[in-house]
């Protein structure tokens, strides 16, 4: 017998209390939307009782909290954010997965596919068109599906006349430059030809900064003002000719409480626009032998509104993504924990990860002063981006929990939890009294320490074929798991571009993968990799799955792991690296995949813990709460038992 999505619940949570009267909010009020990326249910919950999250723990108690939020099949970044934005799951607001399938399906195969991020992939109108629509405004700062901003201009498909009302600023498509660190002194050479040079007890050393389309100038020296002995400073300026705009760095300990230490944001034009960059000279020898320098991303905020970007910049800096992880998952801020590490690396990582949270901040509060607004729409993309790494090894309950090392690990995330803690102080701050703040979550985290490639299963049985360079043969290939990594097979139906299967074939297909994929099994304990089925045919529409741009056969994993879309080798099983310990795309029923809801404000009732929603019940409650009609095909319901009238 196959095994099916524990329905009970989902099939409950589906159901939209017909034949009640809808309540109505007092007074229509002003919304804070928070979106916290991978802020798990069971990851949060704990810090709020353990007193690391005060603001949030606050928001819980001065209001409304879902027990838990069940999101998008598969649990990824770009699913969730488009349902709780649209109030519809991946079958109607097209978002399946981070990458989704190209369409049309006949000009396409199923190996194509494009970025689930962008707005031209959303089938369905988000919260703020649906405000636009109705006169409110709405200010939007980093969120997921802005981007391209011609979808909702004024020839856009969800702009129109409404368009005015809808202001945006996304520095994801701004990026100019990498971040960036110097750990060698090979480039170093006598400053010569300088102008103003500062005074120094020993002879200064020159170096090259570039950043972007530029290059900045830098002077290693002695400061005859500083205790420390030896080279102690670094002048960073746009010109040797001149010390006009020159910012001074030292070498410093770490600090994850603070960004002090970090230079003054140094402008970089780009055009017309100003972006800024900013230092962290976390090492430097006395002997100027060695250095550790660090720099930010040059990026830029673009809008919706391109005559607002050069004033946003000049006033919120350059755009910081996130803090320096790839460059530490790559030993590049020193040795980490994993490789005997003393944590030294990892408190470097936080000091940029608080600096990047900082900026949003920054962001934060001048958009909500500088702009009028009745909505506001803000990402953040942590604890996610650490629990990427982290989050498996600092588990106990995970197959890759590391006891050496994962206590350490944990105090770590619980740092960046507390970075993001701060944030949600400044949104409440900017709600008031008056506005409601909605604190919300994509999907959930799980620790990892394998991968399975069902594809190699699906090749072994003949399902799928590859040709005399080891590509994927779709004129052999009957149904792939594909790289869009949506936890679902894919048919290679002839309805898409190179497909073979033609519909009569497709069950009996379907029955094939399903057999295979069910003989697989973990060679560790002989169990069932695959631990449920989820045909879409078979499946109740209301819980989103399948749909244009969906699988035909959703998947889920024995828990710790992962899924590959590899089908090179005869190995089921990988290991992962062990900075890829945490993950998520699993069934959203599962305790890790839950997601979180917290709300308060008026037209709420306090300290009330509702029992479990959906993702796609937010936007329809929030629209109420506005005073305005849900998002045109949202079919997630207002959450009456949270209104206070």
């Amino acid at each position: 017998m196959r095994r099916r999505i524990p329905l009970v619940t989902l099939a409950a949570l589906s159901l939209t209390l017909a034949g009640t009267i809808p309540a109505r909010a007092a007074d229509p009020a002003k919304v804070v939307l928070i979106s916290l990326d991978g802020g798990g249910e069971r990851f949060l919950e704990k810090l709020v009782a353990s007193g690391k999250m005060p603001n949030l723990a606050a928001i819980k108690r001065n209001g409304v909290q879902a027990d838990y939020a069940l999101t998008n099949y598969p649990s990824k970044t770009a699913a969730g954010h488009a349902s709780l934005w649209t109030g519809a799951y991946g079958n109607i607001s097209g978002i399946t997965g981070n990458e989704i399938p190209l369409q049309p399906a006949h000009a396409y195969t199923i190996l194509e596919h494009q970025r689930g991020f962008e707005s031209t992939a959303l089938l369905a109108e988000p919260l703020w068109v649906a405000a636009a629509r109705a006169g409110k405004r709405t200010l939007a700062v980093q969120a997921t599906h802005l981007t391209p901003f011609e979808t909702y201009g004024p020839k856009g498909r969800f702009g129109g006349a409404d368009a005015e009302r809808m202001t945006f600023f996304d520095g994801y498509t701004g990026k100019i430059a990498p971040e960036w660190v110097l750990d060698s002194t090979a480039s170093f050479k006598p400053a010569v030809g300088w102008k103003d040079l500062p005074v120094s007890r020993e002879a200064p050393y020159e170096i090259a900064l570039p950043v972007g389309p530029t290059t900045l100038y830098g002077v290693i020296y002695n400061d005859p003002t500083d205790p420390v002995q030896g080279y102690d400073t670094l002048q960073i300026r746009p010109s040797k000719d001149s010390a006009r705009g020159a910012v001074l760095v030292k070498a410093g300990a770490p600090n994850m409480g603070s960004t002090e230490q970090f230079s003054l944001p140094v402008p970089v034009s780009v055009g017309n626009v100003t972006p800024t960059v900013r230092f962290r000279l976390f090492e430097l020898s006395p002997n100027g032998a060695s250095l550790l320098l660090y720099r930010t991303p040059l990026a830029m905020d673009n809008s919706n509104r391109p005559e607002l970007a050069a004033e946003w910049a000049q006033r919120t800096g350059g755009f910081v993504p996130k803090g320096a992880e790839d460059l530490y998952a790559h030993g590049k801020l020193g040795p980490t924990l994993i490789d005997g590490g003393t944590g030294l690396a990892e408190e470097r990582l936080l000091e940029t990860i608080r600096l990047a949270m900082e900026s949003r901040i920054a962001k934060l509060r001048h958009g909500a002063k500088a702009y009028p607004w009745d909505l506001l729409v803000n990402y953040v993309p942590y604890p996610d981006s650490v629990e990427h790494m982290w989050y498996g090894l600092a588990d106990s309950t995970s197959t890759a929990y590391r006891p050496d090392v994962g206590p350490k690990f944990w105090t770590y995330m619980e740092t960046v939890a507390g970075y993001v803690d701060e944030f949600l102080g400044a949104a409440r701050q900017v709600a008031g009294d008056r506005g409601v703040i909605a604190v919300v979550s994509d999907h959930g985290m799980e620790g990892l320490s394998r991968d399975f490639l069902p594809n190699v299963a699906l090749r072994k049985a003949g399902l799928l074929a590859v040709d005399a360079n080891g590509k994927v043969d779709l004129s052999r290939t009957k149904a792939m798991y594909p790289p869009s990594d949506g936890a679902c097979v894919v048919i290679n139906s002839v309805r898409r571009k190179g497909g073979i299967v033609k519909p009569e074939e497709e069950a009996a297909v379907l029955e094939q993968v399903i057999t295979t994929l069910r003989e697989a099994r973990d060679p560790k304990s002989n169990r069932p990799i695959v631990t449920g089925f989820y045909p879409t045919r078979e499946a109740d529409p209301a819980l989103g799955l399948g749909g244009p741009n969906g699988g035909d056969l959703y998947l889920d994993l024995m828990p710790g792991v992962y899924f590959s879309a590899a089908h090179q080798g005869d190995a089921l099983f990988v290991d992962r690296h062990p900075f890829a310990s945490g993950g998520h795309v699993f069934n959203p029923s599962r305790a890790s995949m839950h997601a979180v809801c917290y709300m308060a404000g008026p037209g709420l009732k306090k300290g009330v813990m509702l029992p479990p929603i959906r993702t796609i019940d937010v936007a329809p409650t929030l629209a109420k709460l506005m005073g305005i009609p849900a998002p045109a095909q949202a079919t997630g319901r207002v959450l009456t038992e949270a209104l206070s009238n």
